[in-house]
């Protein structure tokens, strides 16, 4: 099966995987992926989440301290294993679609029953059903603008990232 992951979302994994492997990070380890996508402001996530979130600083500062106070306690998960089984969900899950985004993740993570990031997220509306009607839009707008060859609105020719 071909991963169809793209680059920008593969190299956050690595650095993600990388820095609480160092880090000897052993829970909460997909809400630092989080924290990573909420720093690259070229990403699809970055841009999904400030087109709807003025406050995108805040949020990223309360999940860096909720993340500190979180790790003290003890957890099992080995990153660099966690990151190689998210990549197999979000593959097996996206199957259909032509490349999976860093919002393809962001969306799983903020699912993710143990999830440090999902409630500071609800706490500013957003939840990984918004982010998802998000991302179905601007694939529908995206595709639209395709086939007519135009774009009429350039926040409607978001480039996937």
């Amino acid at each position: 099966m071909k991963r169809n992951i793209s680059k920008t979302l593969e190299g956050l994994i690595a650095r993600t995987a990388f820095k609480t492997t160092k880090a000897e990070v052993r829970s909460a380890v997909g809400d630092y992926l989080v924290l990573e996508l909420l720093g690259e402001t070229g990403s699809m996530a970055y841009q999904l989440l400030s087109a709807r979130l003025q406050e995108l600083y805040q949020l990223r500062l309360r999940l860096e301290t909720a993340l500190h106070e979180q790790g003290s306690k003890k957890g099992d998960t080995d990153p660099e294993v966690y990151f190689r089984q998210f990549c197999n969900l979000l593959t097996a899950k996206y199957v259909e679609t032509n490349r999976i985004s860093t919002s393809h993740a962001l969306i799983e993570l903020l699912e993710a029953p143990d999830s440090v990031a999902a409630p500071l997220f609800a706490r500013y509306h957003i939840t990984a059903e918004v982010l998802r009607q998000a991302l179905v839009q601007v694939e529908q707008d995206a595709l639209r603008n395709r086939r007519t060859g135009r774009c009429p609105q350039p926040s409607a020719c978001v480039r996937f990232v």
